[in-house]
């Protein structure tokens, strides 16, 4: 084997161990869609079900963190002015 192998192989290993997925179900989620098709589960109702519900909680999560966003970028408007102000008034 050669040696930039070994290291590509290492780094792999490592971010095999940082993947909680991974060491939960012992496959790596690509396996996942591969095994969907090979297995005719795309019109499943279970798997029909898990896709409808993370595709809610994504959709919440992502609005979530544009509120948060915006509530945050209006913050900082905020202190901007009130900044500006200051230095107006000096």
């Amino acid at each position: 084997m050669k040696p930039e192998m070994i290291n590509n192989i290492i780094k792999l290993e490592e971010i095999k161990a940082h993947d909680k997925f991974f060491l939960e179900m012992g496959f790596e989620d690509e396996d996942l869609e591969l095994n969907i098709k090979r297995l005719n589960l795309k019109e499943d109702p279970d798997i029909l079900e898990l896709y409808a519900t993370w595709t809610k909680k994504s959709a919440d999560w992502l609005k979530a963190k544009t509120d948060e966003t915006k509530a945050h970028a209006e913050k900082m408007r905020e202190f901007k002015a009130a900044q500006e102000l200051k230095k107006a008034e000096e």
